[in-house]
């Protein structure tokens, strides 16, 4: 399969678009006769961490996993602006016997005399980024200190003039003036985004209407878009509008502190945050209420996350798709009870040790001793090449000091033998790495029988909540067909999902996953037993 790769940074002059980067790649693949996927990283820049690159990252995985036998991009700049990244990608290229084709043409990283102007040529983009960045930074502080804006998009209430200053909106400004009276008056964030919601106040991305914002769970990391037009206000706008110490007339950039126009004076700013912790969501009495699944739950219609939700009178004691929160987003989804859930999970698949047997079962069956016999023999075959390497390089430098070998002679033989070197290097960390994975299994095995059989029935909560999540990554819950579709992640590597069915009178849940099939559960009883 052909990798296309596309990114596209933030700064996105000279640049050519996602669109232009995707059909050259997908002409290459049909003059080729070539299968392939494309790969996208659009706003984010080529430098720092791969794994803030979560397309590329992908792409490597695939690389990895050998799904992938070439790789196309429209210039090399794409692919990274950071030395370690392009050693990273061009030595796994080379490792895994891949053809990469920039704009069409083979780069062949076989070869020495390429290999090290490509990554002369690494170090110069990295370089141009590094200057980029040092000087955008300084303009931007200038334009802070002199009060110009440095953002397309602005905080609400503000806009800026012909000449690019900050200046207030004063239309913008009222419902600012809104926020700061209802929030005094103690309603909470969340009902104040309905109340404008209900209004059809205009959020700034409505205004800009054009492109979509990506949103990433912080508890599983998934990424949502959404289209501009389609943005609400939400609680958490509102308090990020309550708490800016911009409409105070104080602007923070760089780690500095700027004078900007003000809406309000330091005294009525001070007075609606110190009040802004009493509201409370104003829903009423406070319900005390510990959720054993939080951050856990999905829902498998919208991708968003789950919430718990309890009253007093008890009307409401379920966790929720949280898009319930918004009458006009709901996506249907229904709600499953928190006793039944939480005990499910704690009860029936950790007290009574079934999820003991599933991870057990997984890891005795990768914990395959020839596969580490293996991986020493490797290891072993490895450094000795490293050593024999070592030996030739320091060879090929005696003959240069003895005047056997002529300078440029030694350069190439030198270059040759370090990007071997650089390449037995690689192998020898990611053998290291499986190596350690396996050698966890032991350790893994031990450390759940050892959890659970320290459980008693008064453990407490956030020891029963610290368990959950050391071994459970996520649970997407589905209702379809009178039945709650409950798929459970596991935080243990290539762990299949383990999927079970509970139906909507909360009696029995039963396995459906290929490994096990017709374990059953009788959740109001307790038994459990293997249907035939």
């Amino acid at each position: 399969m052909l990798a296309i790769y596309c990114r596209i940074s933030v700064d996105r002059e000279n640049q050519k678009s996602i669109k232009e980067q995707e059909l050259l790649g997908k002409e290459f693949a049909k003059t080729n006769s070539l299968d392939f996927e494309i790969y996208v990283d659009k706003g984010i820049s080529g430098g720092g961490d791969i794994s803030k690159r979560p397309a590329f990252e992908k792409m490597i995985g695939d690389i990895h996993d050998k799904k992938v036998k070439a790789v196309y991009v429209w210039n090399q700049d794409r692919t990274e602006r950071e030395e370690v990244t392009w050693f990273t990608l061009a030595n796994l290229i080379i490792e895994n016997d891949i053809q990469l084709y920039e704009n069409g043409t083979l780069i062949d990283l076989n070869d020495p005399t390429i290999y090290f102007m490509r990554g002369m040529l690494s170090q110069m983009n990295a370089l141009y980024r590094r200057t980029t960045s040092k000087k955008i930074k300084a303009v931007l502080s200038r334009n802070a200190s002199e009060g110009k804006a440095h953002s397309s998009i602005l905080p609400y209430g503000y806009g800026k003039d012909d000449k690019g200053y900050l200046i207030i909106d004063l239309d913008e400004a009222k419902i600012v003036e809104e926020i700061y009276e209802l929030s005094l008056k103690g309603i909470g964030t969340r009902s104040i985004a309905e109340k404008l919601n209900n209004d059809d106040v205009k959020t700034r991305y409505n205004k800009i209407a054009k492109g979509t914002i990506s949103t990433v769970n912080k508890y599983t990391g998934k990424v949502t878009k959404t289209n501009k037009s389609d943005v609400k206000w939400s609680g958490n706008t509102i308090r990020n509008i309550i708490k800016n110490t911009l409409y105070k007339g104080v602007r923070k950039f760089g780690g500095k502190t700027y004078n900007a126009p003000a809406l309000f004076d330091e005294l009525y700013w001070n007075k609606v945050n110190e009040n802004l912790k009493n509201n409370a969501n104003n829903s009423g009495k406070k319900v005390e209420h510990k959720y054993l699944l939080k951050g856990l739950l999905i829902c498998g219609n919208c991708g968003r996350n789950y919430y718990g939700r309890t009253r007093v009178n008890k009307k409401d004691n379920y966790y929720m798709c949280s898009s319930k929160r918004y009458k006009t987003e709901n996506c249907g989804n229904r709600g499953l009870n928190i006793g039944v859930l939480e005990d499910f999970i704690w009860l029936k698949l950790i007290v009574t040790k079934n999820m003991e047997k599933l991870i057990n079962d997984y890891l005795k069956d990768n914990s395959n001793e020839g596969k580490k016999t293996h991986l020493k023999n490797d290891l072993a075959s490895f450094s000795r090449a490293q050593d024999s390497l070592s030996k030739e390089r320091d060879n090929a430098v005696k003959l240069a000091i003895k005047g056997l070998l002529k300078e440029s002679d030694i350069q190439s033989e030198i270059e040759r033998i370090d990007r071997e070197i650089l390449d037995i290097n690689t192998k020898i960390r990611n053998t290291s790495e499986q190596m350690e994975s396996y050698n966890e299994v032991e350790k893994k095995l031990s450390e759940i029988g050892i959890d659970l059989y320290q459980i008693k029935e008064t453990t407490s909560f956030n020891d029963k909540r610290d368990i959950i999540n050391k071994y459970i990554k996520s649970i997407t819950i589905s209702y379809k067909d009178n039945w709650y579709y409950l798929d459970i992640e596991f935080n243990i590597i290539d762990m299949p999902i383990e999927s079970f069915k509970i139906d909507n009178k909360y009696n029995i849940a039963i396995q459906i996953s290929e490994s096990i099939e017709g374990l059953v559960i009788q959740l109001k009883s307790g038994d459990v037993y293997i249907s035939k």
